[in-house]
């Protein structure tokens, strides 16, 4: 049985888990080709649709990684990163290695930003432990509706040590990339 759990359901710890290659094959069957979903902690999570805020934030953010990292890092939007073996998260944002594989998804990334407009409480509880457990040095959650990032850093035994808020006039930069700045504006529609 596949455990699908909506961005606001509490999970049910007692179904069984997928590990990440069932996921995957589960997608190569096509069980999910019309389902926006993503693997946490064993569990196939739907996502949710994106409203116009959360759409413009992630347009203009990509614009701007884009415009100021190409070279530096590869830039992937909303794409899967491998984190475990039973975590497929897809991300707004993964900033990876330019030598990170081409193979396979990646699985480690130095900077992950999700855009969070209707998300927040999942983006600054569950994503955080999970990118925290799995040593992601950076973590910003672009808030949409309180107009700041809450930036995560020092992941230490599952959790981060540091918690930010910058705030919408500030200017932001990414830890692997200290002389490259963000306005925090910038990112919001």
């Amino acid at each position: 049985m596949v455990v699908m759990e909506t961005a606001a359901s509490t999970p049910s710890w007692s179904q069984r888990k997928l590990s990440r290659l069932q996921y995957e094959e589960l997608i190569d069957q096509g069980w999910f080709d019309d389902v926006r979903a993503e693997l946490l902690h064993g569990r196939v999570v739907r996502m949710s649709p994106q409203k116009n805020p959360h759409a413009l934030a992630v347009e203009q953010m990509t614009e701007l990684l884009v415009t100021k990292l190409r070279r530096r890092a590869r830039i992937r939007v909303q794409l899967p990163i491998a984190l475990s073996e039973d975590s497929e998260p897809e991300p707004d944002f993964a900033l990876v290695s330019r030598d990170a594989s081409r193979v396979d998804h990646p699985q480690r990334a130095l900077l992950i930003i999700e855009v969070s407009y209707r998300t927040l409480a999942k983006d600054c509880t569950v994503k955080a432990k999970l990118y925290a457990e799995n040593n992601i040095p950076e973590y910003w959650v672009v808030d949409v509706a309180h107009r700041e990032v809450v930036v995560y850093t020092q992941p230490v035994l599952g959790q981060y040590k540091s918690r930010k808020r910058i705030a919408h006039g500030a200017k932001i930069s990414p830890l692997a990339f200290p002389k490259i700045s963000f306005a925090v504006a910038d990112f919001l529609p």
